[in-house]
């Protein structure tokens, strides 16, 4: 499995001091991940759209080696790649794709979104990255206290392409039956890109996707949990175009005919 959405090592650690970074906590993150079959992490450190700088970007390419190299040195067959997790602030008017260029230059845009307060232009912001060719990722949208007002908006945007990333821990209850009702209804109506752990922690937040997985496979074709859980994120990883037939099935099925109050 390849987990997408990741924490394995907390953001702005400084490489030039070796105590900041809890190597006994990445090394124990990444067993657990390899433990529960996940052989791929994307780490994603989070940047604030609007302040992104060079020097922020350099450090976390250079700290990406840096646990690559430890994770060889104790044999950990686990494959690292740097993402990145964009974070909208509430009255964030655009998303200019030159500024993510100075991270990633991916067509695949992580985006994080205030859980709290709807941002002004949510819309606009997803739909200016697709006009210039991006793939917003909405992540955790099941978890947005603001859902059941924009969902349908969500729903929209999704059929005109933009994917949505669901917590794994969502469907196990972690996060409450809310965020667990909208996780089930995004898979009920196949809308669901990919999921991901986000974890940040061995305790709170694991590594762990198989048990996210089981829930998709007995309510999902072995096709779609396949998609979810392999072929959309190696999409992702390469930055590869995705055809019409790996869309999820409930993209432009007709949904509109029954819009969501």
């Amino acid at each position: 499995m390849i987990d997408l959405h990741s924490h394995i090592i907390a953001n702005n650690a400084n490489t030039d001091k070796a105590n900041v970074i809890d190597w006994e906590g990445v090394m124990t993150i990444a067993r657990m991940a390899l433990e529960d079959g996940i052989e791929h992490v994307v780490w994603s450190p989070e940047y604030r759209v609007g302040q992104i700088n060079d020097d922020e970007v350099s450090q976390n390419e250079s700290l990406l080696n840096t646990i690559s190299l430890k994770l060889h040195e104790v044999g950990f067959p686990l494959t690292l790649t740097l993402g990145a997790d964009f974070h909208v602030s509430q009255s964030q008017g655009s998303v200019v794709r030159a500024e993510v260029a100075k991270v990633t230059r991916s067509r695949y845009v992580l985006l994080s979104f205030s859980q709290v307060y709807l941002p002004d232009n949510f819309e606009d912001i997803i739909r200016q990255l697709l006009s210039e060719g991006c793939v917003p990722i909405i992540a955790h949208p099941e978890r947005l206290s603001w859902i059941n007002e924009k969902y349908h908006v969500i729903r929209t945007l999704i059929d005109d392409g933009a994917w949505v990333q669901i917590t794994a821990d969502s469907f196990t209850g972690y996060f409450g039956r809310k965020a667990r009702y909208w996780a089930e209804r995004f898979m009920t109506e196949g809308v669901i890109h990919v999921i991901a752990s986000e974890a940040h922690n061995v305790d709170g937040r694991p590594p762990i996707l198989s048990e996210a997985k089981q829930i998709l496979e007995s309510n999902l074709s072995a096709t779609e949990v396949h998609k979810i859980m392999r072929l959309r994120p190696q999409m992702i990883v390469k930055n590869q175009a995705c055809d019409v037939d790996l869309l999820p099935p409930g993209v432009n099925f007709g949904w509109q005919a029954e819009k969501v109050s």
